[in-house]
């Protein structure tokens, strides 16, 4: 799979994340995981016994942009206690699989009207209409009370994908600390999909997903997508994270319709598969659990994971 035009032509500087979003996202992660903040880093305690010190668990980028990501590994290469995520622009011979973050650079756009007009396809434009004409109604808030309809979707996505489920109390505390806000799209009252998003200074971050597996949701996740879309442009954000994806897959695909720039999502040291590759068969054997059980050994099993 080629690096498409768009993500391949400009060599645009990655986005990283913020001082004061790290600052908070690390009390997140303490209070929800027990992983204790180290300077701009998480400590996490494996599994098998190890301490790693992770720029940044759960996401696929951190504060670090290449140079310093490669300096801070390389001074902890031999030991191999840290790991570090950054960015750097794909390149047109990567490969299937590659984990790729697509994000949307909004500066290239005067406001969402101009990127409604010039920036979408008409094709986006009326799959986006439809949906709202089908009676898909997209609301965005910081309520907490929201986490009832996400957690729920997001906990049967994540099983379904075959991924143990974050502690519910890591959103609660996000929203909590103001750097989250949940998109939601109903029909006739019922939630289709549920985002959670992460907002720092300049960046919004699409992050995570719940789907209703009871109804055909058909183009209400565009409807999501545009209104966070929005809200961001709104915030006067630089950058729409739209998430990480293996290059070539259907998610990876259907970031596309938005135009993104594409980004190889980096971590050091280095492994020799990709992540995806290196949990299919526990994403197998995990899709096979009981939702009870899942739901409640996921918070747990991914307190111990420097990979998740």
């Amino acid at each position: 799979m080629q690096a498409t035009e768009d993500a391949s032509a400009e060599r645009v500087a990655p986005p990283v994340l913020g001082t004061e979003f790290v600052r908070r996202w690390l009390e997140c992660m303490r209070a929800s995981c027990g992983h204790v903040p180290v300077g701009s880093f998480a400590r996490v305690r494996t599994w098998s016994g190890r301490t790693i010190d992770v720029a940044l668990p759960f996401l696929s980028y951190s504060h670090l942009d290449e140079a310093a990501a490669i300096a801070r590994a390389s001074a902890a290469f031999t030991a191999r206690t840290v790991q570090v995520r950054f960015l750097r622009p794909l390149p047109p011979d990567a490969k299937d699989e590659t984990p790729v973050v697509s994000a949307i650079d909004l500066s290239a756009w005067r406001d969402a009207e101009h990127f409604w007009e010039e920036g979408l396809s008409a094709n986006l434009r009326k799959k986006i209409r439809k949906a709202a004409k089908d009676g898909c109604i997209a609301t965005h808030t910081r309520d907490a009370a929201e986490l009832d309809v996400f957690f729920p979707l997001f906990s049967r996505t994540m099983h379904a994908h075959g991924t143990p489920v974050y502690p519910r109390e890591l959103f609660r505390r996000a929203l909590d600390a103001g750097i989250a806000s949940v998109v939601t799209v109903r029909r006739g009252g019922e939630a289709l999909v549920s985002y959670f998003v992460l907002e720092d200074a300049h960046l919004s971050l699409f992050q995570w997903a719940g789907f209703n597996p009871a109804l055909d949701a058909g183009y209400a996740s565009l409807v999501g997508e545009w209104e966070a879309v929005r809200a961001a442009f709104a915030r006067g954000c630089r950058w729409f994270d739209l998430g990480r994806a293996p290059l070539g897959g259907p998610a990876w695909k259907h970031k596309q319709y938005w135009h993104p720039q594409s980004f190889l999502a980096v971590r050091l040291p280095a492994e020799e598969t990709t992540p995806y590759a290196k949990y299919r068969r526990a994403a197998a054997l995990w899709r096979r659990l009981p939702s009870w059980l899942a739901d409640r050994a996921g918070p747990v099993i991914v307190r111990g994971l420097a990979d998740a």
